[in-house]
């Protein structure tokens, strides 16, 4: 997962979360594919950082416990 602005935002890419728009309903499910018109319509509502799922980001990412677990 990594979190990303929507200006970096592309065609094809997955959402890691859902996201909320203001009154707390989702605008998109985790796991929508993003396509332009969705991309747009999420700047037109404000939305300034979504998470996307990034394989490469989860493969490097750190052991799963947290450092408290230890």
């Amino acid at each position: 997962m990594r979190k990303i602005h929507i200006s970096e935002a592309k065609n094809g890419d997955v959402l890691a979360a859902d996201i909320f728009g203001v009154n707390g309903a989702i605008l998109l499910p985790k796991g929508a594919a993003l396509t332009n018109q969705y991309i747009r319509s999420l700047q037109m509502k404000g939305i300034q950082y979504i998470y996307i799922n990034d394989e490469q980001a989860d493969n490097n990412a750190p052991n799963s416990q947290s450092d408290n677990d230890q």
